[in-house]
């Protein structure tokens, strides 16, 4: 028999086994690849925790040492070899030590929060790479860029806002070294994961960089509402010159509710104000009905023509005498009508 039939029949087992054992390998090196993926934002957290922590016991420290200076600068003084400035500088070290002590203690506990919020959020997160922390960093930083660029593209918006384009404005120039400071921390399409210190520095440089624009584009809106109403604006009453026109691009949806919550308002009691009105002119026609709308009764019939005594003749002239009067000159019918306004009131009995 051939060697090499004799071969693989004695160790065929050898073939499934290694493809077996490739096949695991590499299920393995995936899932821990997206395991660490998925912790990366815990991850993050950890290590800003480890720093706030070094913060904290640095701070410790400086706290101490700036008392030890103090109580030094005061033996000095005691001792007539030290000065009150000197003890006011240690003094003033003090309270700037404690200061940072507070703030590195307030630090702490934020970023302690922080791990446990990461933490929660890694167990109940779903599935998807645009779910994993470095494509969720990805996309809050593609936002801003544009919203940005918004302000850059648009003629309309280029006009109406040029301070988001001028660099000698502080608030742009902040937000300038912002965004230059996010691209450099930003991941390179040929590296698809950081570190937890990258990471960190990643994502604190994209909420600078968010806030930044915020500041820069709430500048600019105040810097166009100073000099009217800006070009582009809607034209509704809501962002008239005068009416809401300053209002920051956050506020900018409150100040729409509010301005429509109190138009219906005004309609709602309009349309009250008529109802009532009409309600009121019903009810007084209804007290005093007009003349012509009551029906005649059998007794109120006029008598025939006949049976009407003559006019008692008298000296007087005849009314076609007198200037200006007509025969049969009777009043007007509206004037036998009866006032509806004002209402008359209920007499005593």
């Amino acid at each position: 028999m051939d060697p090499f039939f004799a071969f693989a029949a004695e160790f065929w087992w050898l073939g499934p086994t290694v493809i077996a054992g490739g096949a695991a390998s590499f299920a393995g090196i995936r899932y821990g690849r997206r395991q660490r993926a998925r912790a990366l934002e815990y991850a993050g957290a950890k290590h800003e925790l480890a720093v706030a922590r070094v913060r904290l016991f640095t701070a410790r420290a400086q706290a101490k040492s700036a008392q030890a200076t103090l109580l030094v600068a005061k033996s000095a003084r005691q001792s007539g070899r030290g000065s009150v400035g000197e003890i006011e500088a240690a003094r003033h070290a003090v309270g700037e030590a404690q200061r940072e002590l507070r703030s590195a203690q307030t630090g702490l506990r934020g970023r302690r929060v922080q791990v446990k919020a990461a933490k929660a959020l890694m167990r109940r997160m779903p599935r998807g790479d645009e779910n994993l922390p470095l494509s969720r960093l990805v996309a809050e930083h593609d936002a801003v860029l544009s919203s940005w660029m918004a302000y850059e593209t648009d003629p309309a918006k280029a006009i109406a806002f040029p301070t988001m384009s001028d660099a000698r404005v502080p608030a742009t120039a902040a937000l300038l070294t912002a965004m230059d400071a996010a691209r450099w921390l930003r991941p390179r399409p040929g590296k698809p994961t950081l570190t937890p210190e990258e990471f960190a520095r990643y994502r604190t440089a994209v909420t600078e960089l968010e806030a930044a624009f915020h500041t820069a584009e709430a500048a600019a809106w105040r810097a166009a509402g100073a000099s009217g109403r800006p070009p582009g604006a809607a034209s509704d009453g809501a962002h008239a010159p005068g009416v809401g026109s300053n209002v920051p691009p956050q506020l900018r949806g409150a100040w729409d509710d509010l301005v429509e919550n109190a138009r219906a308002a005004a309609v709602t009691a309009a349309a009250a104000a008529t109802e009532s009105a009409r309600d009121a002119i019903w009810r007084a026609a209804k007290r005093n009905p007009r003349a012509e709308d009551v029906p005649p009764t059998p007794d109120s019939s006029p008598p025939p023509a006949s049976a009407q005594p003559a006019p008692p003749e008298s000296s007087a002239p005849p009314e076609s005498s007198v200037p200006g009067s007509t025969p049969n000159d009777d009043p007007p019918a509206a004037d036998k009508r009866k006032p509806i306004w004002p209402i008359p009131r209920r007499s005593s009995d």
